[in-house]
């Protein structure tokens, strides 16, 4: 194989990588904002009183709502920082499950602020 051909096939996976890791970036940040929005929407729900935490591990902290914000922007934090680490290993499960946490944290969202 000639260096020049050696060198196309460099610059493609480098570009085919430098595509992945905008892709992954894209997914994660639609996710973390979806969990912006839903924690947004849920404190609207609590302070309103039109409804309740659904999630039982963050119900505890539904009289608190800076606590209950953090917490939730913590977890979601977690996650994505660990979805970022996994994507080198695990291209496609990672951008999968990021995209479906993205879509489902955004439903949630969308109904609470229709409750609210």
């Amino acid at each position: 194989m000639s260096t020049d051909s050696r060198s196309l096939l460099s610059n493609d996976r480098r570009l085919r990588l430098a595509a992945g890791v905008l892709a992954v970036a894209l997914a994660l940040t639609a996710y973390v904002t979806a969990s912006a929005a839903d924690a947004v929407t849920t404190g609207l729900v609590l302070h309103r009183g039109t409804g309740q935490e659904a999630n039982p591990l963050f119900r505890p902290l539904s009289a608190h709502p800076v606590a209950l914000g953090a917490v939730r922007m913590g977890a979601a934090a977690a996650l994505a920082y660990g979805l970022h680490r996994a994507y080198p290993a695990h291209p496609r499960l990672t951008l999968a499950v990021a995209w479906i946490a993205a879509g489902s944290v955004s439903v949630i969202a969308v109904r609470n602020a229709r409750v609210s």
